[in-house]
């Protein structure tokens, strides 16, 4: 990981990071209206909605150690 943070930059890591969290609800919706036909349309409360989603599915998934 040190390596890979070494030659794309810090900068870059977080520019990218920043870049995922808010292109990725829309990949989701985009998915969904491929996918099923929903004609969701892409609003600032959808891709809300789809983050919030995303963050419940996946805090669902971590697992604590004892």
């Amino acid at each position: 990981m040190k390596e890979f943070i070494g030659a794309m930059g810090m900068g870059t890591l977080i520019a990218f990071t920043l870049a995922w969290i808010i292109f990725w609800p829309f990949a989701v919706i985009w998915a969904l209206n491929t996918l099923f036909g929903l004609g969701i349309g892409y609003t600032f409360w959808t891709w809300l909605a789809v983050l919030v989603v995303n963050l419940t599915i996946s805090g669902a998934r971590v697992k604590s150690e004892k």
